[in-house]
């Protein structure tokens, strides 16, 4: 482990490990963002599916 002492390395140290935390949390969120819409797409996909066999349904009862 590092020691350091005087407070500009500190806060160098600091400020290095923000920046690379929050670069982290932006992919993440990226990614989080991504596989929601994917999800939300995939689900508006079956909706769609439900919808056109239902209305099929209806055609051939009728």
């Amino acid at each position: 482990m590092v020691i350091i002492n005087d407070k500009e390395g500190l806060r160098l140290v600091l400020a290095i490990f923000m920046y690379i935390a929050s670069l982290a949390l932006g992919v993440f969120f990226i990614y989080f963002l991504i596989k929601v819409l994917v999800l939300m797409q995939g689900k508006k996909e079956a909706l769609e599916d439900i919808a056109l066999q239902l209305r099929e349904l209806r055609k051939q009862n009728q």
